[in-house]
């Protein structure tokens, strides 16, 4: 289980076919669609307003990535979110 530090965020991408990572970990996104969109996994225990399960739209060169288990996660901060989609 991965546990993201207080401040942060743990994402995963949601348009994978859309989105790709530069060999430096930054997830890119499509420029016809400019902000890449991220499902939030688990949140730090000193964020508020964010939880598991939360589709974000993120900046375009957001968070730092890596695989755990052969998934693609990224770790982001609050402020690296623009919105949250509320459906």
């Amino acid at each position: 289980m991965l546990v993201p530090n207080p401040d942060r965020l743990l994402v995963v991408p949601v348009d994978r076919e859309e989105q790709t990572v530069s060999p430096g970990g930054i997830l890119l996104g499509n420029p016809q669609k400019p902000h890449p969109t991220v499902e939030v996994v688990a949140v730090g225990d000193n964020i508020n307003g964010f939880t598991k399960g939360d589709e974000c739209i993120v900046a375009t060169y957001g968070g730092v990535g890596f695989k755990w288990e052969g998934v693609e996660y990224f770790i982001l901060s609050p402020s690296e979110v623009l919105a949250i989609v509320r459906k």
